[in-house]
């Protein structure tokens, strides 16, 4: 799967929420939906594992293999033909369509990668600045739960798709730890708030293998 790029770039969502969503949002939300129909014990197994690992990157690519009659190209980097890293985040969101969101929400406070040491990082073929956009998620979504509803209950690129990311740009801010600036696509904003939902709402070990890493 492809790494996001390190952490200090040009300014955190604005660059990106200022210009039109991804015109593939839409296709790519349906898309996977197909996938997780197909493959649901799959995902989320999937989802139990470290992003942008070896492992992950690994069953990832066989997940999209396997879910045969879905439109798999979207779920691939055009440029590469690498599985999108925002693809966990997309089978994320589709597994909590129809299921009613707690308020507020469970494990406030809870950073999933912050337990990672960067020799297991390295060990596990992971990609470090991916993992604490992760926890940057969590922290901003702890901050403005509301907000993050509002995201992921609006249609894949619509305005309100845009407004909600923009209402939650001074949350990931705040959580920057320093860091001033940050170029991540709104696509992968949304598909990083989705899996961290998914994961309080149905937390489990996070895996390397059949080996537990961190609970």
């Amino acid at each position: 799967m492809r790494r996001i790029l390190a952490l200090a770039t040009i300014g955190i969502l604005a660059a990106s929420t200022a210009h039109a969503a991804d015109p593939a949002g839409p296709a790519r939300a349906r898309a996977a939906q197909c996938v997780v129909s197909a493959e649901r014990e799959a995902t989320l197994g999937l989802l139990a594992i470290v992003p942008t690992s070896v492992d992950d990157r690994d069953a990832g690519a066989d997940i999209v293999h396997r879910a045969r009659g879905c439109d798999r190209k979207l779920l691939h980097e055009p440029n590469n033909g690498d599985v999108l890293v925002e693809m966990r985040g997309l089978l994320a969101e589709q597994l909590l369509v129809g299921k009613p969101f707690p308020d507020p929400l469970p494990g406030r406070g809870t950073r999933r990668f912050a337990a990672i040491d960067l020799n297991e990082i390295e060990r596990l073929g992971a990609n470090r600045a991916t993992l604490v956009f992760y926890d940057t998620a969590a922290c901003a979504m702890d901050r403005n739960w509301d907000g993050a509803r509002a995201l992921l209950g609006a249609p894949h690129g619509s305005d309100a798709e845009r407004h909600a990311l923009r209402a939650l740009e001074p949350d990931f801010a705040a959580c920057l730890n320093g860091v001033r600036s940050m170029a991540i696509p709104p696509l992968f904003a949304r598909a990083a708030i989705a899996e961290e939902v998914w994961a309080r709402l149905n937390p489990t070990a996070l895996r390397r293998g059949n080996r537990n890493l961190i609970q």
